[in-house]
């Protein structure tokens, strides 16, 4: 046999480059992964937020167009400074005072896809609505409301929050 015989196959420095080659490049994909997941967590709490502080500014605009409806007071069952409300059965019934964000009567459940402070599984967001009268100088009645409907939850260790601002006027008087 000649001296020179060839070599077949891979030296260890060729398979140790190539096996860390693989790791660093599944190191990377993991990582992005776990940051996209992330990213979906925040975006979809960020969106559930905003979208239950519309609905909270909206259920107080229900009262005050049924008000309208049974020829009641625009702000009719309204109380202020600070109350929950739910959009199932009669929402005018559900209202009930609360003390703030932080109020254990402030957190939302969830139960068949609605959420609802009354009964269900528990959620990471609070509602609260605040409402301010708005009167103009020289007036006797109260011309309209300043309803802000305010949403937090916790998230990865940061309190986040989302509010609705609108301003529902008595129009009829």
């Amino acid at each position: 046999m000649s001296q020179q015989q060839k070599q077949r196959g891979f030296s260890l420095i060729e398979v140790m480059a190539s096996v860390a080659i693989i790791a660093f490049s599944m190191l990377g994909i993991f990582s992005l992964v776990i940051y996209n997941q992330k990213i979906y967590l925040s975006t979809k709490n960020t969106f559930i937020g905003a979208l239950l502080s519309e609905e909270g500014a909206e259920l107080v605009r229900n009262v005050r167009d049924s008000n309208w409806l049974n020829s009641l007071p625009f702000n009719d069952g309204i109380v202020g400074p600070a109350f929950r409300l739910d959009a199932t059965g009669d929402i005018k019934n559900s209202l009930q005072a609360v003390s703030g964000i932080d109020d254990a009567n402030a957190r939302l459940k969830i139960l068949g896809g609605v959420y609802r402070h009354d009964s269900g599984d528990a959620t990471a967001f609070s509602r609260v609505i605040l409402i301010q009268n708005i009167d103009e100088p020289g007036g006797a009645a109260v011309d309209g409301l300043q309803v802000t409907s305010f949403v937090q939850w916790d998230e990865r260790g940061a309190t986040r929050q989302r509010q609705t601002v609108v301003f529902l006027y008595d129009w009829r008087q």
